[in-house]
């Protein structure tokens, strides 16, 4: 009897936890394609683009002279490493290392710096209509 009981056991754990893994590998896998298509977007400065994996809030903050600041003197970003930190129905964060390419003039902000530099930050998504959408990249 213990031994069917342990077994049983050990058979609900094993469920649970490759369960539990394919969730959290499907939410970053999700989640590091919405952040690359951001980056794409950003990359191209094709605003209407963007606007399509960004939360409303979210863009509202790409103000016109971040956005002439964007076309001016960057160049281009790129995921290069990924964490998923934390995950639940509505919310993932996600540690990140993006490679930020600016133009040489370029007056450093945070962690961007002019030429090449690495980002290391999270992002914020959210769920929204079952759509995954980046509500932040920074401190979190």
């Amino acid at each position: 009897m213990k031994k069917a009981l342990s077994a049983l056991i050990l058979a609900y754990s094993v469920f649970i936890f490759i369960g539990c893994s394919q969730s959290s590998g499907n939410d970053l896998e999700s989640a590091n394609k919405v952040i690359s298509n951001y980056l794409d977007a950003l990359t191209n400065k094709d605003i209407n683009e963007l606007s399509k994996y960004v939360t409303s809030e979210y863009f509202e903050g790409f103000s016109e002279e971040i956005i002439n600041e964007l076309e001016k003197n960057f160049i281009s970003a790129e995921l290069k490493e990924s964490i998923l930190r934390e995950s639940n129905s509505k919310h993932i964060i996600i540690d990140a290392n993006v490679e930020v390419i600016c133009s040489e003039d370029f007056i450093p902000v945070g962690d961007w710096q002019p030429g090449r530099s690495i980002s290391t930050k999270a992002f914020e998504l959210i769920k929204i209509d079952d759509e995954l959408k980046i509500n932040g990249w920074g401190a979190y």
